[in-house]
């Protein structure tokens, strides 16, 4: 990890985990119980991904660009723009690891799997 960069780096990941348990959890879990269709669940995944992706980076974005102290702005562009990635890339890259399970297993069971998963993951982030 670049040392110069870590602040952005641990903050969009840390953000990019948490904010994609609780995404992902409330979505595949209300897209079982509306339809039980393995595709509908894994297209749902996918789309929430790029999706929540976009959203938080550009919360974060706009948020970065935002601060200033002393008439000065906090970060510098590339800094702003690292974090920005950094988002995208750890929500959805987090967000697409709940795909994994229900590929392998029934509906049923990734659905048990994915939840033990996103708990264990909030937990630790």
């Amino acid at each position: 990890m670049c040392p110069k960069y870590a602040h952005q780096i641990i903050t969009g990941v840390s953000f990019g985990v948490t904010s994609g348990v609780i995404t992902a959890l409330g979505m595949i879990v209300g897209l079982h119980e509306a339809t039980s269709s393995k595709i509908a669940v894994l297209a749902g995944i996918v789309i929430m991904a790029i999706a929540d992706g976009l959203a938080d980076a550009a919360g974060f974005h706009i948020t970065e660009e935002a601060e200033f102290e002393n008439g000065k702005p906090t970060h510098t562009s590339k800094e702003v723009w690292m974090t920005t990635f950094f988002t995208f890339l750890a929500v959805c890259i987090f967000i697409l690891t709940f795909a994994v399970p229900i590929l392998v297993f029934q509906l049923q069971t990734a659905i048990i799997v994915d939840i033990a998963w996103g708990s264990a993951a909030a937990g630790s982030a």
